[in-house]
């Protein structure tokens, strides 16, 4: 493999995703190849190269993997375990409901400051990947569940800081909000949810119950409407199941308890339902 960068051709390009592919999976090649070939459409431009080694070259083939959504009932059980007064379940159920309201990403939430929240219009400003930043809309229960915790909060030894997230040694990181949906998951006694999880099920649930791909792709920051394919098969099978007509059954939408609330969202009421 050339060490120079004006010396890489399309046959060195290719035959570093197939090693990567081979290594890892076909998504991080995928990955890969995205970001690469941005890095070499800039050095064009700035003209640090003469010859683009990823013109006329095709992304890496992904297949399409079932979306792992999370069981209604372990939703329900874990739910019911965050029934607690006290700050550590005020903000375990706060975390828990935006992750289930908004769809949001595990860094995004953690990185949230408490002047990205806003009660009074029941929004919430998150910093996405590349920087890119997105308002998310924030249900009734979301809004009851954060007016909670903040009130706690506020009489917390680290009150002070500026993250939203707190806990008994300073800032909750990312790596500390894993560990609690771990830890809860265990004591609801429930199979391990992965937070990105949620973010799953949020999009499942959204296609399921009609919602249109252009919000969903705005609602979780996508660029494109690439990754709500993945999304749409598993959907599809579960709009055909006669356990989940049209998702209603799923989503209990008559006669639902209030830790499904946030799933009652769709096309045919937008985003007020969201908001509801």
């Amino acid at each position: 493999m050339p060490t120079d960068v004006v010396d890489l051709t399309r046959e060195h390009i290719e035959a570093y995703l197939v090693h990567l592919r081979e290594r890892t999976s076909a998504s991080t090649a995928a990955t890969r190849y995205r970001d690469l070939r941005q890095l070499f459409k800039w050095m064009e431009e700035e003209g640090e190269i003469t010859r683009n080694p990823f013109a006329r070259m095709r992304p890496p083939r992904v297949d399409e993997r079932s979306v792992p959504v999370i069981p209604k009932s372990d939703l329900a059980a874990l739910i019911m375990s965050l029934g607690g007064t006290g700050f550590v379940d005020r903000r375990d159920m706060a975390i828990v409901r935006l992750f289930l309201n908004t769809g949001a990403r595990l860094e995004e939430l953690s990185q949230l400051r408490l002047d990205d929240l806003s009660l009074q219009h029941r929004e919430l400003y998150v910093m996405g990947r590349r920087r890119k930043a997105r308002v998310l809309p924030l249900g009734v229960e979301a809004v009851k569940d954060l007016d909670r915790y903040l009130r706690t909060r506020a009489r917390h030894t680290h009150e002070d800081l500026p993250w939203l997230w707190i806990s008994s040694k300073g800032r909750l990181t990312s790596s500390g909000i894993a560990q609690m949906i771990k830890r809860r998951c265990k004591a609801a006694a429930i199979s391990p949810i992965h937070p990105q999880q949620f973010r799953h099920t949020v999009s499942h649930l959204w296609l399921v119950g009609g919602g249109n791909e252009h919000d969903l792709a705005k609602l979780n920051g996508w660029s494109s409407l690439q990754m709500v394919g993945r999304y749409a098969s598993s959907a599809a099978g579960a709009i055909g199941s006669p356990k989940n007509l049209v998702g209603r059954r799923y989503l209990g939408r008559k006669n639902t308890d209030c830790y499904l609330r946030p799933y009652l969202f769709c096309s045919r009421v937008g985003w007020q339902v969201l908001n509801s």
